[in-house]
């Protein structure tokens, strides 16, 4: 996989009221318009995921990007904190200047009544966590862990004035560790409220991500081979010079889930214990649990996942070979409910891949984390909401 990040900024200027004076003068002394200007700066970035075909697929490549844009109120940093601006502050009409003595003054319009309407928000605070002793530690399982007590120490104390302020006020909100963030449902006031805290870095709408459509095509007679794909990467000379067919090493997904029966891939689950059991503890989470409720198995509704899981380990041990290391085994995470896919969702699963749990969603083990972790879901430019994620994860 490749990250790439690049960055934009637009400027909207927009006019706010035209008065006009009632006097009558010349030309030449009327009274200029009132004017004033609110600027609003956008700063993001774009993180680019790709993969590759899978089971029944004819090779196609697809490039992934994730976007995350505000609808109905903007977030602007300015020294440590950041401000919503609510619609109701733009357009609002400027009172008439220049009235003579005798003139009553023109009453001012009615400013509608504060908004009661609640909607979710992203609250991304200022704290970081550093990785620094972490990566300089070799052993798997001591770095996973530093790593994952360092995200929730950040985030326990950093978000603990945040949270007691929305417990104040009776807010439904989510805490979430792996980027130190709150999902929050509230009214305006209350995200008003919170944007001009020196402790939250900024504010972003609940916005969805897209995985890419599964495209059905005429099912083809069936080849008793390696895929061209696979074959244009070079995997089988890795195979027969190196060695290298994923031995030993673990792979997870961020989809729409797996069809873990599916002769190419059964084998290589690690919740297929070999005896025709399966142990789907720490190999499986749902978050949504749209697999069933509670979701004790691996599902696949879409079958995006099933596909994109096949390009990386898919075997049939039949002579037909669609994966590029048919020896490494797999687990997943259903972070796309659909056809598309909640933040919520895609930041509890980037939490299961640093520290899987059992079904429950308890006793988390880091060092049941994968090597490889495969992301094929996205959306238009623009959004680093994610990278904290990733950065967790290479650490």
């Amino acid at each position: 996989m490749m990250f790439v990040a690049t960055a934009f900024k637009v400027t909207r200027r927009t006019l706010v009221g035209r008065g006009k004076s009632t006097l009558s003068v010349n030309r030449s002394q009327r009274p200029r318009p009132a004017r004033s200007t609110f600027g609003i700066t956008l700063g993001c970035v774009a993180l680019v995921l790709g993969c590759s075909p899978g089971p029944r697929s004819e090779g196609t490549t697809t490039t992934n990007r994730a976007a995350l844009t505000a609808a109905d109120g903007v977030t602007t940093p300015s020294s440590g904190s950041a401000s919503v601006v609510p619609a109701a502050q733009i357009g609002l009409p400027v009172s008439p200047v220049g009235n003579p003595p005798s003139a009553a003054p023109a009453p001012s319009p009615a400013l509608p009544p504060p908004s009661t309407e609640k909607k979710t928000v992203w609250v991304l605070m200022n704290q970081r966590t550093s990785f620094v002793q972490a990566t300089a530690t070799r052993d798997w399982k001591t770095r996973g862990q530093m790593v994952y007590d360092g995200l929730n120490a950040t985030a326990s104390a950093s978000q603990a004035g945040v949270r007691a302020f929305l417990d104040s006020r009776g807010v439904s909100y989510k805490a979430f560790w792996i980027v130190n963030t709150l999902r929050v449902t509230a009214d305006q006031a209350t995200i008003d409220a919170l944007a001009v805290r020196p402790d939250i870095a900024r504010i972003v709408a609940d916005t969805p991500y897209q995985i890419p459509p599964v495209q059905k095509e005429v099912q083809l007679k069936r080849l008793q081979a390696i895929e061209w794909n696979i074959t244009n990467i070079r995997a089988p000379d890795a195979w027969s010079q190196l060695g290298a067919l994923g031995d030993g090493i673990v792979v997870a997904n961020i989809d729409t889930g797996v069809q873990y029966d599916h002769p190419a891939l059964v084998r290589q689950y690690r919740g297929n214990l070999g005896d025709g059991s399966f142990d789907h503890n720490y190999n499986w989470f749902d978050p949504a649990s749209v697999c069933g409720r509670p979701s004790l198995a691996p599902c696949d509704n879409v079958f995006h996942g099933t596909h994109t899981m096949g390009t990386m380990v898919g075997d049939d041990q039949s002579g037909n070979q669609i994966g590029v290391a048919p020896h490494a085994k797999w687990i997943a995470a259903k972070g796309c409910e659909s056809n598309s896919c909640s933040l919520g969702s895609l930041l509890a699963a980037g939490q299961w891949v640093l520290a899987p749990t059992d079904l429950a969603g308890q006793n988390p083990r880091t060092e049941l984390r994968p090597q490889i972790v495969n992301n094929s879901w996205g959306g238009g430019g623009g959004d680093t909401f994610y990278q904290a994620t990733v950065q967790a994860w290479v650490a």
